[in-house]
């Protein structure tokens, strides 16, 4: 160190401030990767559970048949329609051919060409997602309703408020 006319010393920069300075730029890299890593995986939490189970701290999740279907609530106004207009010609597709419902030899294919000429629609329009899933969904409430076709027409009809004489 030299002395000044001043009196004062003048001392060397120090290393010590130069390694603090790659310490908080290592530690903000850090830091960013964590909180990135961290977002994805609540943005995914897919990725978080392909990670548990590829670490072997949990079960691999065990596959659906279906996914989740939408509530009513959730169909828009047109589809809610048209819910109103196909769930009565359902009906009295199913119950008309009700020996083939209960056998499990009517077809989706039977029913929505059934639909198609009675609502003068194309049938491709009955094969879109929305729609085809009104039709699925009251088809499932009368096989609900009538234990698949083993319960008598008759009583499935009264169960669901249908007349069949109508």
């Amino acid at each position: 160190a030299t002395q000044q006319a001043t009196g004062k010393i003048k001392r060397a920069p120090s290393k010590r401030k130069r390694h603090g300075r790659r310490w908080w730029w290592l530690a903000g890299v850090t830091l960013a990767l964590s909180v990135g890593a961290a977002l994805v995986l609540h943005l995914r939490p897919e990725w978080l559970q392909a990670l548990r189970v590829a670490a072997g701290v949990a079960q691999p999740p065990k596959p659906t048949a279906r996914p989740r279907k939408a509530s009513a609530r959730s169909r828009s106004a047109g589809t809610r329609l048209f819910e109103r207009a196909v769930v009565p010609l359902v009906r009295d597709y199913v119950f008309a051919h009700y020996g083939d419902f209960a056998a499990s030899r009517l077809t989706f294919r039977d029913l929505k060409t059934h639909l198609a000429e009675s609502m003068h629609v194309p049938y491709e329009e009955l094969q879109t997602d929305e729609l085809s899933e009104v039709i699925e969904d009251a088809v499932d409430v009368i096989a609900n309703k009538c234990d698949g076709g083993q319960t008598p027409a008759e009583d499935c009809a009264t169960a669901l408020g249908f007349d069949l004489a109508g």
